[in-house]
């Protein structure tokens, strides 16, 4: 088992009762992006099991170089965790430990909605 480097993109994950790790480097994300496209990323992440399967297998070639496809996609690693798994380590390629950047919150933030009551109120004593 290897040590999640949070700044490779390295994230655990477990299938078939191991625990293993993922590592999306450059070199990953670059077979990602030529194998899968932008379209066979988003339907990983979105369950389908045969892009995640890809996914998962270009994850673990670094570390565990015996786990391709169809061995990931034999092993049926359950959906939603894998999922999961593979977004933190995503996350942690493209942003680093940090993670990615928080909305800022707004400057003005926009004022609750009034009920009627507050509303008929303000009209009756001309005071909010």
């Amino acid at each position: 088992m290897m040590v999640a480097n949070p700044y490779t993109g390295d994230a655990p994950i477990t299938v078939d009762g191991q625990r293993l790790t993922l590592c999306f480097d450059w070199a990953a994300l670059a077979r990602i992006r030529s194998e899968l496209g932008a379209e066979g990323q988003a339907m990983a992440l979105s369950g389908d099991l045969a892009a995640l399967a890809d996914m998962v297998a270009i994850g673990l070639s670094r570390h565990h170089p015996d786990w391709d496809d169809q061995r990931v996609f034999a092993a049926s690693p359950p959906v939603n965790p894998s999922v999961d798994a593979v977004q933190a380590a995503l996350v942690a390629a493209y942003f680093g430990p940090q993670g990615a950047p928080k909305e800022p919150e707004p400057a003005n933030p926009p004022m609750p909605p009034q009920t009627r009551l507050s509303r008929l109120w303000r009209r009756l004593t001309g005071r909010g």
